[in-house]
């Protein structure tokens, strides 16, 4: 509530940070991937999609995992991605 009573609106997000992007890894098998840079996440899914670039037909292969960017002074953040192929991992972290 205001000082006079009324009541306020929920505060809402200036700038999210957020980056989407999608990458081909195999034949019509891509990453779909969300950067958060306030909170330095990633999220990733792994989609078909047999009517690339539309996103007509497309079915989720493995279910959307989130993980943290790795600051570079330490091990990056990995996961594994079976649904890509098998011993495929991701690594986020920074480079250099």
């Amino acid at each position: 509530m205001g000082a006079d009573g009324e009541q306020l609106r929920p505060p809402m997000r200036i700038y999210t940070g957020r980056h989407d992007a999608r990458f081909e890894v195999a034949d019509k098998v891509f990453l779909d991937m969300r950067y958060d840079a306030l909170v330095r996440t990633v999220a990733v899914t792994v989609v078909s999609a047999p009517s690339a670039p539309w996103t007509f037909g497309e079915t989720v292969i493995a279910p959307e995992r989130v993980f943290g960017v790795g600051s570079g002074k330490g091990p990056a953040d990995t996961i594994d991605l079976p649904a890509v192929g098998p011993g495929v991992t991701l690594r986020c972290g920074q480079m250099g």
